[in-house]
């Protein structure tokens, strides 16, 4: 079994920081909100984020995938605003990985969020879709 230790270190952080475009808005699911950074955004960032983290550093067939997911979107955030995410690796337990996310502007914290990560073999997985798909 591959020891996920070896490869990635607990407690690493990343910080980003990037102004809100059109396409971080909620204006492709509610007209009244399109001015509105879109909790999907901050998501997506995150994800991104901690894939970037792991995955470039794991053996050659490795990969990670999502398990786990929980978020609190609690302020609005105009866009055009300048925003930071730190989103941090703050556990590893076997396979999987638990991050924490925050989420920042000038005003405060605007979202808050927990994801799990979980190191698996590409091919074994793609061998259960296909024998997902023939039953």
């Amino acid at each position: 079994m591959l020891n996920v230790k070896d490869f990635v270190n607990q407690g690493e952080e990343v910080t980003i920081t990037k102004v809100v475009g059109p396409e971080d808005t909620v204006g492709t699911s509610s007209t009244h909100l399109q001015q509105l950074l879109s909790t999907n955004a901050c998501i997506n960032i995150m994800i991104k984020t901690a894939v970037e983290m792991v995955d470039p550093k794991l053996p050659p067939g490795y990969i990670t995938v999502g398990r786990y997911w929980e978020t609190t979107h609690h302020a609005p955030v105009l866009m055009g605003s300048t925003v930071n995410f730190k989103i941090a690796l703050d556990k590893i337990d076997g396979n999987r990985l638990f991050f924490s996310m925050t989420g920042w502007d000038d005003s405060g914290e605007f979202c808050r969020a927990r994801h799990e990560r979980v190191v698996i073999n590409k091919d074994k997985l793609m061998d259960k879709v296909r024998e997902r798909a023939t039953r």
